[in-house]
């Protein structure tokens, strides 16, 4: 079988195409199929259990052809530590030349990252997630997380948005 998204072949177990993560249309629902043939496959070490699911997929597949579920991260965490090290930095030397003194203005500056921390958490999720509404939850946690109400709201829709 082949997949009508991107001609990938496929097999007639696969619920969803290893390529591109498109849904099949012929579905072949039956467990004991799918154990079978995952079985009789050769494993030289070229398979992997899914995460999410546990069953057996090949190490190349980028979505389980089970579950659905994307194997690979797309996002990279660094842009969050990236940002948290230019953040500490500047308020060093800004806190530095306030306070002139080195040791405060290091716990200032470690107590500010943390706060952004804590308060940039929702869209921290939402990225790690890979939430398809990301961009919006970081615009809602920007301008409306300083109340509350809008922090809990961000957080909610980051956590219920689901893996992508």
């Amino acid at each position: 079988m082949y997949c009508p998204k991107c001609g990938f072949e496929c097999t007639d177990f696969d619920k969803f195409c290893k390529n591109c993560g498109n849904k099949l249309v012929e579905l072949q629902t039956t467990e004991e199929q799918n154990n079978n043939y995952y079985e009789n496959e050769d494993n030289n070490g070229t398979m992997t259990k899914c995460p999410y699911c546990y069953s057996e997929v090949p190490k190349y597949a980028k979505k389980c052809p089970k579950c659905g579920e994307w194997l690979e991260r797309d996002t990279p965490l660094g842009c969050y530590t990236i940002l948290s090290v230019l953040v500490f930095l500047s308020s060093l030397g800004i806190f530095n030349l306030i306070t002139e003194d080195g040791v405060t203005a290091f716990f200032i500056s470690l107590a500010v990252v943390f706060v952004l921390w804590i308060y940039f958490i929702p869209a921290w999720i939402a990225e790690i997630r890979n939430n398809p509404s990301t961009t919006a939850i970081f615009v809602v946690n920007l301008f409306l997380g300083w109340s509350l109400i809008g922090w809990v709201i961000a957080l909610i829709w980051a956590l219920s948005g689901g893996r992508r």
